[in-house]
């Protein structure tokens, strides 16, 4: 029963561990969740924040919205919460297992991890740059670290025809979330 878990990143002890837990931990969340999207909303933000969806800075900068600069240190900040903030995996498999099949890349340290595709860039004093993941589930759109969803559907948010190729290129037709 305990085979494989190597293979997953999980170690035999933390296994059986979770073996024990398992049923009280899933009724549990289970209750908490009743209702919920699995995800949680965008946080709310002053009506004047600007907030864009890119796949890079020069991306963001051909917006006109923003700076070069501006978009610069957002996605700076952003990658910077990407190596500090993403889970970590053991295997490619652990992974694919959580995050889905063409989601993960490798770290410098030779791990696994969601791969960021693109960058939530707002408006902020200071700019502010989120790392943005896809959606578990194929939704159109874009996840961060905290599995809050950024959806198409979200008028607030705009996205560059380079965010909108991206995002398409991960999002299951018929999904909830796009506009069509």
């Amino acid at each position: 029963m305990l085979r494989g878990f190597e293979e997953t990143g999980l170690t035999i002890k933390t296994a059986m561990k979770h073996n024990l837990v398992t049923p009280a931990l899933l009724i549990g969340t289970s209750l908490i969740l009743t209702g919920c999207g699995g995800g949680s909303e965008a946080p709310k933000l002053p009506e004047n924040v600007y907030q864009g969806v890119f796949v890079t800075a020069n991306d963001c900068a051909e917006n006109k919205n923003l700076s070069f600069d501006i978009c610069a240190k957002a996605v700076d900040k952003a990658i910077e919460v990407h190596n500090q903030s993403s889970p970590v995996y053991a295997s490619l498999r652990a992974c694919t297992a959580t995050e889905g099949a063409g989601k993960c890349e490798r770290d410098i340290n030779q791990k696994f991890r969601p791969r960021l595709i693109a960058y939530l860039v707002q408006s902020t004093k200071p700019p502010t740059g989120i790392p943005l993941y896809a959606t578990p589930n194929g939704e159109r759109g874009f996840q961060d670290t905290n599995k809050t969803l950024y959806l198409e559907s979200d008028l607030k948010l705009q996205f560059s025809k380079k965010a909108m190729a991206v995002m398409e290129l991960h999002a299951k037709p018929g999904k909830p979330g796009g506009l069509f």
